[in-house]
């Protein structure tokens, strides 16, 4: 039997001498150059997804492009898939492999900033910052680069020495949210 395509036998359905219905799979083919990664992206980092330049996958040392964002919130993992598309080449990728990902933000050589997990806030699908000004405290928009259980490291139109609110953010925020009315 010849296979309509050609491309890696990822999979048999049956075995010699097995009864099989006319519509039935026998095998699974695909074509692995290029290859489609699903990630699994945090909520929290999914707003950020519109701004990736570039995907890198640092265990197979390639470079790919996020081609799909996915629109809907898998329940049990609170994350959003995205899919990523790479040139394999000679790359020991192959289907079914876990492996990271790290998402290249476009202007990523932008100067980026540290801050206290507690300081950012997210509204309206967009990440804030508090800034301390004369007349008390301005929401800033920031794009979250990465975070952890204490700090958070986004990029923004912040200056150094700039004091961000991480204690009072529910007044804050009730304030941003009346005033976006």
């Amino acid at each position: 039997m010849r296979a309509p395509v050609a491309g890696t036998v990822l999979q048999r359905h049956g075995t010699t001498g097995e009864r099989v219905q006319a519509s039935a799979p026998l095998i699974t083919i695909a074509r692995l150059d290029p290859i489609w990664v699903n990630l699994q992206v945090p909520l929290g980092r999914a707003a950020a997804l519109d701004n990736v330049d570039r995907v890198h996958l640092p265990l197979a040392g390639i470079d790919g492009r996020l081609i799909r964002i996915g629109r809907t919130v898998d329940a049990a993992t609170q994350s959003v898939t995205a899919v990523a598309e790479f040139r394999t080449g000679s790359s020991p990728l192959r289907p079914g492999q876990a492996v990271q990902a790290i998402l290249r933000l476009k202007g990523g050589d932008a100067s980026q900033w540290r801050v206290s997990a507690d300081a950012l806030v997210n509204f309206k699908n967009h990440n804030w910052v508090f800034v301390r000004s004369p007349e008390g405290f301005v929401a800033t928009p920031v794009t979250l680069l990465s975070e952890t259980p204490q700090s958070a490291s986004v990029q923004g139109a912040l200056k150094a020495g700039e004091r961000v609110a991480t204690r009072g953010l529910l007044t804050l925020l009730a304030e941003l949210a009346e005033a976006e009315r």
